[in-house]
């Protein structure tokens, strides 16, 4: 909703209050005090007392500074404030509702994972990968079978198992919005120099919901078959630290640990699997119905 300081958003079980329009975050209703703050100021070219860096960030105790060349700069604090400055007439709120917000929910000690998400049975099961997999895709392929949006970007797992999501418009490349034919539900662009576009979902499930399943997409090459199968328990912690929204940033940020338990607890539940497909757009419904199946078959 919109409000006298800007915006106020419901995102990752969090209230985020911003001067900055966020384009297809769910807006929250009014509170006396939001979890956390996005506004304009003056961001620091580096830090004092940086710890560790790398060529677009450096950190420095409670601060993150990250660099988006020719955008815009972030500094992200304690978990509790994103202060962004831009360049003139930059497109910057993508990565404002993207990479800086996860890392400020990483401060924030959660496990941030990279995926998409639909509500199947009263759980949230999730679609994870790198960027590129399929996962925006793979969600509204469901979308369009009955099953509610999660999520479309960030997902946070608590230590309960429960599922706690960006709420996300999906964002869909322009040829995808031509095979689905959902050009009457595409909305505003992501970025206005990309052909990608929010599209409004049939039906949208803010709420927290418990973990059902993780599905981390692949491509099927040799050896990899076409199906789903079980994570196996040897893979599992290196699987989770790769689905964190920045694999490379757990190193200095912390949280290694607390992702290798994650993903051997999620093989011991018996809810992380790979998901192997080709990558063909004509084979979104055989995919589809292969994870019906699996549903179908769950305890």
């Amino acid at each position: 909703m919109s409000t006298h300081g800007g915006y106020l958003y419901c995102v990752c079980g969090l209230t985020l209050q911003s001067e900055i329009e966020l384009p297809g975050l769910l807006e929250a209703q009014a509170v006396q005090s939001a979890d956390a703050i996005l506004r304009h100021g003056n961001v620091p070219l580096s830090l004092d007392g940086t710890g560790a860096k790398g060529p677009t960030w450096e950190m420095a105790g409670e601060d993150f500074l990250l660099r988006i060349p020719g955008i815009a700069r972030f500094l992200v604090s304690g978990g509790r404030e994103i202060i962004v400055e831009a360049e003139p007439g930059a497109d910057f709120a993508a990565f404002a509702s993207g990479a800086a917000l996860a890392i400020l929910l990483q401060q924030r000690e959660h496990i941030v994972t990279n995926a998409s998400a639909v509500r199947v049975n009263g759980k949230a099961v999730l679609f994870a990968g790198f960027s590129g997999a399929g996962k925006s895709v793979l969600a509204a392929a469901m979308d369009a079978r009955g099953y509610s949006l999660c999520a479309d970007d960030i997902c946070i797992i608590d230590d309960n198992l429960t599922v706690h999501t960006d709420a996300r418009h999906p964002q869909l490349w322009e040829f995808a919005i031509d095979k689905f034919d959902v050009t009457q539900r595409r909305e505003g662009a992501v970025r206005n120099v990309i052909r990608k576009y929010h599209i409004a979902p049939n039906d949208i499930a803010p709420e927290a919901l418990p973990l059902g399943a993780i599905y981390i997409l692949r491509e099927a090459r040799a050896p990899h078959r076409p199906g789903i199968a079980p994570v196996e328990a040897g893979e599992a912690p290196l699987l989770m630290r790769r689905m964190a929204y920045h694999p490379r940033l757990l190193e200095y940020m912390g949280g290694h640990e607390h992702y290798n338990n994650m993903g051997m607890r999620l093989v011991g539940d018996s809810k992380l699997f790979h998901l192997t497909r080709r990558l063909d757009f004509a084979l979104m419904d055989e995919v589809s119905g292969w994870l019906e199946q699996h549903w179908r078959n769950a305890p």
